[in-house]
């Protein structure tokens, strides 16, 4: 499957970044012309692949070995604020209902065990991504 991870400067993105040593602050499944990511206040959901874009000043899409139907069974299920804070101060907060943007691409990878899925940051996902040529683009 393709993983879309991205960054903008928004100070959300930012301290992101900053907080869990990482180039990238989102990530999402590529989906034909859509993603499936997890959004604050909007879930997981099914956005348009120019959209998701648009959002950022740079992304890059990588492969990952996945199971893209996993993803697909999360659409409409909530964001999971608590978990994101629990990666932020090192707790087990994650609600498993509910789902952040690195834990949705973990749970769709099948090698990573479900137990530990909310432990993902889009850093340690982009180390376990391996590059797909011609498709890097910086908006910078």
């Amino acid at each position: 499957m393709q993983v879309i991870f991205a960054r903008n400067r928004h100070w959300i993105s930012w301290l992101v970044r900053v907080r869990t040593n990482s180039d990238w602050s989102h990530v999402a499944i590529v989906d034909g012309d859509n993603v499936i990511e997890a959004m604050g206040g909007f879930g997981v959901t099914l956005t348009p692949i120019d959209r998701f874009k648009a959002r950022y000043d740079k992304f890059e899409v990588r492969q990952m070995i996945g199971d893209i139907e996993r993803a697909r069974s999360k659409l409409g299920m909530e964001f999971d604020l608590s978990g994101l804070w629990g990666i932020f101060f090192r707790k087990q907060w994650q609600n498993p209902e509910q789902w952040f943007c690195s834990e949705i691409v973990a749970h769709a990878c099948t090698y990573i065990s479900d137990d530990y899925q909310h432990n993902f940051t889009p850093e340690l996902l982009y180390w376990l991504s391996t590059p797909v040529t011609n498709m890097r683009a910086d908006n910078e």
